[in-house]
């Protein structure tokens, strides 16, 4: 008999209960709950409490390692808390209430297939819960704000209201915001969502000024911004004699707004009936998260029962307090944890004040903890002096350059995205130009954001090129007994001639049974190194360059085509290289004082980041003005100037506006060069005079990115000097839309219209003619428009289009020959494209020809009598 068999069994489901140990408690918020390092639970609890995860899909469900399904108990661990119902059941009665700790625990299914649990991950929030009674020091200063790793703004907004005398009459709201969320307000020139140029208040005002400002005059912007935490005004004075000057300026913006729930922005006129504009302005919201002040984390660990155990009244308050100030006016937040079992508390410390700038130490005079930051920021005349009455001995080591870290970058580790990330390194372009590059990357794994690590590395590569002397005194006790390291003095010292030298308290040793003497170390103030003076200084000639980088003007950005990739990557990149992918290719000339430039890539609308350092390229100057046209059948073309001329090539590639060319012969002396035109994917066009040819062929930049069919992105080429980079705000933008050129088939070559290359005028039918071109049998070798057919590439057909007087008549497509006909039914002006289509790809250019079209030949004009009529040379009339 037969009969159904039963299952097979290939797996199974895996269910497990695990106590997992988050740290001391209670916290402020968990926030998400990982498995495998896949979200499994996002979102905000703030109390003990009972989660459910319903993910049984996670990590591929049951074809693959299954997911999580089951209940996570939180436990914040507070003062009343009960013993887990869910511990007990599991694990019998006999179970602590684990007090003071943050525990979670969970029961469920965890994975399924694999045997090895995929590991757990939780993301928690501790900065006000947790002290020590009375609770949280300082908590109006114990958050910081930070931008999150989103690079586009979750919400736009574009405010154009006008002003009144109240105030009252006139707003705009954004709310329900985010305790973290961000606003960022900002004016970009020519954005299609503001309404006016400028925003103006005008209090001195007169009729003498007509609309617009006449340029010269003062105009005044301001604007306001209510906020939960009060009203802030900005009032910048613009005094500019550039028009420009009131359109797009950025001198006070980007405004950011944090730490508030409703923004109001509005514009204050006390004289409306004068008012010639309003307030327009970009918002955009960012959401954000909260880090901890560095302030609170040191007060904490000294102060907790659990760590430092030291009284708070052994603290000083102010000390702690005008540090925590400073640090939360940087967004100086930072996210770490200690764990006593691998650093003691003094590691701890010397940990985060290396990473804020700052140290804590005890003081000599009161026996309070203080803290204190490394700002430059002090009074000179209350600054402690140290004398040659004071002093026994002193070593000097002055700073060398040649050896100096010019190159840093900084290790941060993200949390929102729990991953460790190096930031591009910042550098010190004079040295590297002088000693090469001395790199050198900081971990600084406290810090959660890259605008926070890149504001440090920039901070760590001034300390370490900042050309300062460093100093071994030898003291008496007495002399620095009220000086803590991180604080300030000033060096007189006559007979070393150091006439007044601001210097920073370093290390410290104390002095012997025997001598007393107190020895510590002290380095020059970099920030006060205008005001230092040195005894008989000889005045030297500065013969450096200018060091203000100035802008690019001419310079040009464009995909790669096919001819430049297949030189640049090997075949096997090259054939598993995506249909829709593209590559970016920049060229710039040198402006004065230009070293070399630095690549700028953003997507439209986001943050420019530097990725790539090109070197000038070299080009030629066609010769003529705007009016003067070169026709696409022109190979000698006249020059009236080459740049680096000494970099030619002969047979090199070269862009001439979107059209690519081969350098086929130049004399410099007569001004003339030879060209092999409608190179690659591109065809023979008209160019004017003054347009430029590009020698890219060994000179363009990349950042080696890979982006995709469709996809824009803004380009800003920034002018590096000996000691500065232009301001990406200073530098013209280019767009760049990708269209998978690279993959594109080419379009076909030298076309033919009743036999002629570019004729003005046919008759009675129309014959067009073309050459083959193969993208891949050309490889890299630049083939001109009048070489032979190549090809086609396999599976290239071409599609014909025939449009009179403008519109389109007739249309001819999967010709696989290199023929097409048509007859007009009408005479007018006749317009052929011709394009090539390979799996759906269109070339990326196409050829057209333009020409007048009559359906007969002229003949000889006759009048009324029958009689015709010749000119002088006896030739007759037609019509």
């Amino acid at each position: 008999m037969g009969g159904k068999s039963g299952g097979t069994t290939v797996g199974y489901w895996y269910e497990l209960a695990i106590h997992f140990g988050l740290g001391i408690g209670p916290f402020d918020v968990y926030l998400e709950f990982r498995g495998g390092d896949k979200t499994a639970w996002s979102g905000s609890a703030t109390h003990s409490q009972s989660i459910t995860i319903n993910v049984p899909n996670l990590w591929g469900g049951e074809k693959d390692q299954g997911g999580i399904v089951g209940t996570l108990d939180l436990m914040f661990g507070e003062s009343d808390q009960q013993p887990s119902a869910r511990l007990a059941a599991i694990f019998g009665p006999q179970q602590p209430a684990w007090r003071g700790l943050a525990t979670a625990v969970f029961a469920g299914k965890y994975g399924a297939m694999n045997p090895y649990p995929q590991p757990a991950s939780h993301k928690i929030c501790r900065i006000k819960a947790g002290w020590d009674e009375p609770g949280c020091w300082y908590p109006e200063k114990a958050v910081i704000p930070m931008r999150s790793v989103q690079e586009v703004p979750s919400e736009t907004h574009w405010i154009n209201i006008a002003g009144t005398a109240s105030g009252a009459g006139n707003g705009y709201v954004v709310s329900g915001l985010g305790q973290y969320d961000f606003v960022v307000f900002t004016k970009p020139d020519g954005d299609p969502g503001l309404t006016w140029p400028a925003w103006s208040a005008w209090p001195d005002d007169d009729a003498t000024i007509p609309p617009p400002p006449t340029p010269g005059h003062t105009w005044l912007n301001r604007f306001r911004v209510d906020t939960d935490n009060g009203t802030q005004e900005f009032l910048p004075y613009y005094y500019r004699r550039e028009m420009d000057a009131y359109r797009g300026t950025q001198a006070i913006l980007p405004v950011h707004v944090s730490g508030t729930s409703t923004v109001r922005v509005w514009i204050y006129d006390p004289a409306p009936a004068d008012n010639r504009g309003g307030l327009s302005l970009r918002a955009d919201v960012y959401r954000g998260f909260g880090a901890m002040n560095p302030a609170h984390v040191l007060y904490y660990a000294r102060t907790s029962a659990d760590i430092g155990r030291v009284p708070r009244g052994r603290i000083n308050d102010a000390s702690y307090r005008a540090a925590a100030d400073k640090l939360h006016a940087e967004g100086f937040g930072i996210c770490t944890s200690y764990d006593p079992s691998s650093e003691s508390l003094d590691e701890f410390e010397q940990r985060i004040c290396r990473l804020i700038g700052g140290s804590v130490s005890r003081s000599l005079i009161d026996g309070q903890y203080y803290l204190d930051l490394a700002r430059g920021e002090y009074v000179l005349d209350e600054l402690p002096i140290i004398t040659d009455d004071d002093i026994l001995d002193i070593g000097l080591q002055p700073s060398v350059p040649n050896g100096a870290i010019n190159s840093v970058a900084v290790k941060y580790f993200d949390p929102q995205r729990k991953e460790s990330i190096t930031t591009p390194p910042v550098q010190a372009l004079s040295l590297i130009g002088a000693f090469g590059v001395i790199s050198q990357v900081n971990d600084y794994p406290e810090i959660p954001a890259g605008p926070l690590a890149l504001r440090v590395a920039e901070r760590d590569v001034r300390a370490s090129t900042a050309p300062t002397r460093t100093m071994e005194l030898t003291l008496i006790p007495d002399a620095v007994q009220g000086i803590r390291p991180n604080q300030y003095f000033r060096l007189q010292s006559v007979k070393r001639r150091i006439a007044d030298m601001v210097c920073l308290m370093g290390d410290r040793q104390a002095g012997t049974l025997k001598s007393g003497a107190v020895r510590i170390t002290a380095t020059e103030d970099i920030y006060s190194l205008p005001a230092t003076s040195f005894s008989e200084i000889e005045p030297g000639v500065d013969t450096r360059p200018d060091p203000t980088p100035n802008p690019i003007t001419l310079q040009a950005a464009f995909e790669a085509p096919y001819i430049e990739l297949v030189q640049r990557l090997d075949r096997a990149n090259l054939d598993v290289l995506p249909a829709d992918a593209g590559y970016l290719l920049a060229v710039a000339d040198q402006p004065p004082g230009g070293r070399s430039y630095s690549l700028a890539v953003a997507a439209a609308g986001g943050e420019f980041e530097v990725s790539a350092t090109g070197d000038w390229c070299p080009f030629a100057t066609v010769a003529g003005d705007a009016t003067v046209v070169y026709s696409r059948a022109a190979m000698s073309i006249p020059i009236s100037a080459i740049q680096r001329g000494e970099q030619l090539v002969i047979g090199a590639a070269a862009l001439w506006d979107s059209e690519i060319v081969r350098i086929d012969a130049i004399d410099i002396v007569a001004g003339a060069v030879v060209l092999g035109r409608g190179c690659a994917d591109t065809v023979a066009t008209e160019h004017a005079g003054g347009s430029l040819l590009w020698l890219y062929d060994a000179a363009a930049v990349s950042d080696l990115v890979e982006y995709t069919d469709g996809e824009v992105i803004d380009v800003k080429l920034l002018t590096n000097t000996g000691s500065a980079q232009l301001a990406p705000s200073a530098a013209a933008a280019m767009t760049v839309e990708f269209a998978g050129r690279q993959a594109r088939p080419y379009p076909p070559a030298a076309p033919r219209l009743n036999g002629e290359a570019w004729p003005e005028e046919i008759f009675e039918t129309a014959d067009v003619s073309w050459l083959h071109r193969d993208r891949v049998a050309q490889a890299d070798q630049l083939v001109d428009q009048q070489m032979a057919s190549i090809g086609p590439e396999s599976g290239t057909t071409y599609t014909v289009r025939w449009y009179l007087s403008g519109s389109l008549v007739q249309t001819d497509s999967g010709i696989t020959g290199t023929t097409a006909s048509y007859t007009p039914a009408a005479d007018g002006q006749l317009r052929v494209e011709i394009e090539s289509v390979r799996a759906g790809l269109v070339s990326w250019q196409a050829q057209v020809i333009e020409c007048a079209y009559r359906s007969s030949h002229y003949s000889d004009y006759v009048d009324q009598a029958g009689d015709t009529y010749a000119d002088q040379g006896g030739n007759n009339y037609i019509g």
